[in-house]
């Protein structure tokens, strides 16, 4: 009986083994798919981000500019506002 019990436990552990074995390589596989899907959707966000921060930039640039000729023309309105009052007094 004890024998008996013995091989019973072998032959499960070598069926085990047996399955393990068939069932790694598509783990493997899955790992791998997962993998690529993954390192796609990091290349595409990668992508988006440069994207964003030369969008960035040039909106710096803008800003900029736009607060230079704001600089320049703010003046301006002040003394035609205050000819404006002057004339219309």
């Amino acid at each position: 009986l004890k024998k008996e019990m013995l091989q019973h436990v072998a032959a499960v552990a070598a069926e085990f083994r047996r399955v393990s074995d068939q069932k790694m390589p598509e783990t493997t596989k899955r790992a791998m798919q997962e993998n690529l899907s993954v390192t796609a959707q990091l290349q595409q966000l990668s992508d988006k981000t440069k994207e964003l921060l030369k969008e960035n930039d040039d909106l710096r640039a803008r800003e900029k500019q736009l607060k230079i000729e704001n600089a320049i023309t703010e003046p301006l309105l002040h003394e035609i506002t205050k000819k404006n009052v002057a004339n219309q007094k």
